[in-house]
């Protein structure tokens, strides 16, 4: 068992994460719980390439665009937001953003424009504090410059840009300090407007964070003030840097049943950002944003754990899924003093190129190890992604597998493999695939 795993510990393995539930006169009510036995996919459709999505903050400064075949880039922490923009009332500047889109161009990639952070000219609050400059989490005092820059951006990239996002992180003071009632009035002026220029763009509602009932219930709320119904899509960043991938489970059925309740049962839920703590570089301290309890993975286990996450999301029905991010010194797999080698990257294309064209088709938990179903590409196809959560577990698939082929995401050099004559396989903490030879069992 490697350090990672054994200071993790089997027993938080099994009492993973956040499960939300209604409570009387309170919203949401946190449990920590075991995963459920199984799940039935979500899905309806093959994965496709736009639901990797990805961040970058310097893709105009030197980072390489990646090999993995990311469909859709959300350009936050990419220096575009609204302060970026208009600096000072009238005076634009659009340098940085039109080369990010004409990036997306070439790259066939859809670009997801969030909406926010006022310029100090605008903001209510202009000495205020930010995670960002001084009045950028103040929502603007006048509605009507707000209206006017949602307008100027929609009408300058009408056609290329299409998906954007109303304010990040609300639930956060270092990103917004307005009220509720406010964000509400701002994103339906933002709604009117982008449809007003193109009956094709997509809102996107304003995004919240964090695994716990406190944060849950405000993302209920909110819904039901008015986000949900002035929203095409529906955000939410399901990070969960403190524990296992799987965490996602319980917190996903919990914002399900609280879009249920607020109407927005039929619109897409999107993970417009998550990501982990990847130390590619044991030299690197731990940034003043990052708190104490995220885990800090090494490369490999980052990387399984980024495939784990993209694999659950995928059946949970989570429409596009933002990973944050590529070139994050911190939280990346390339930038800062030292990229990841090119084994990791080679193996984060390998699963992606092997998700795209499968159908997820329902998951089984059990204490030794996760077993995911896809169906395709080929309709008599089927095969299982397979994971352990502590350390390398026997798994049986039963002798009418024997000769199937297999696999290994994570290894290095000669990848792939053949189940034995016994039908066994050993899972590890880096997901393995099988494409059964038959109908797949519910390992």
């Amino acid at each position: 068992m490697t350090k990672f795993w054994q200071a993790i510990g089997v027993s938080a393995m099994l009492a993973l994460a956040v499960v939300a539930g209604r409570a009387a006169g309170r919203g949401v009510e946190t449990h920590v719980t075991p995963l459920p036995y199984a799940i039935a996919s979500a899905a309806s459709a093959p994965v496709g390439r736009p639901f990797f999505g990805i961040h970058m903050h310097r893709s105009d400064r030197g980072t390489s665009w990646p090999a993995v075949p990311f469909g859709s880039w959300r350009l936050w922490d990419a220096n575009v937001t609204w302060a970026d923009l208009e600096p000072k009332p009238g005076a634009w500047d659009f340098r940085r953003l039109d080369r990010y889109v004409a990036m997306a161009a070439i790259t066939h990639t859809e670009i997801v424009l969030p909406l926010g952070m006022s310029p100090r000219w605008a903001s209510a609050n202009p000495d205020g504090p930010s995670g960002y400059g001084p009045g950028q989490a103040a929502p603007p005092v006048d509605t009507n410059a707000w209206r006017d820059y949602v307008d100027t951006v929609a009408r300058r990239y009408k056609g290329r840009v299409r998906y954007f996002e109303m304010w990040n992180e609300v639930n956060l003071t270092s990103f917004y300090t307005g009220s509720m009632e406010r964000l509400i009035e701002l994103q339906r002026v933002a709604y009117a407007v982008i449809k007003g220029v193109d009956s094709e763009n997509r809102l996107i509602s304003a995004s919240f964070t964090g695994n716990t009932s406190d944060e849950v219930y405000k993302f209920s709320n909110y819904l039901r003030q008015g986000g949900a119904a002035a929203a095409d899509i529906v955000s939410y960043h399901l990070y969960s840097p403190k524990v296992h991938p799987e965490a996602v489970v319980p917190l996903v059925a919990a914002l399900r049943r609280e879009m249920k309740a607020a109407g927005a049962e039929g619109k897409p839920l999107w993970d417009t950002e998550s990501g982990y703590a990847i130390r590619r570089d044991p030299s690197m301290g731990r940034p003043a944003w990052m708190s104490s309890d995220w885990l800090q993975l090494d490369e490999q286990t980052g990387a399984a754990f980024w495939m784990i996450g993209y694999a659950l999301k995928a059946q949970l029905g989570v429409a596009r899924a933002f990973h944050y991010s590529w070139d994050g010194e911190e939280i990346g797999f390339v930038g800062g003093r030292r990229d990841a080698s090119p084994d990791t990257l080679a193996a984060l294309k390998e699963f992606v190129d092997w998700l795209i064209p499968r159908t997820p088709a329902g998951c089984t938990f059990v204490e030794s190890h996760t077993a995911c179903r896809f169906a395709g590409p080929n309709q008599s196809e089927t095969s299982l992604l397979i994971w352990s959560r502590d350390r390398d577990r026997p798994v049986g698939l039963g002798t009418a597998q024997a000769g199937a082929k297999g696999l290994r995401f994570c290894e290095r050099g000669d990848r792939e493999f053949v189940v034995p004559a016994d039908g066994s396989v050993a899972a590890k903490a880096c997901p393995i695939a099988i494409v059964m030879s038959g109908k797949a069992s519910n390992n």
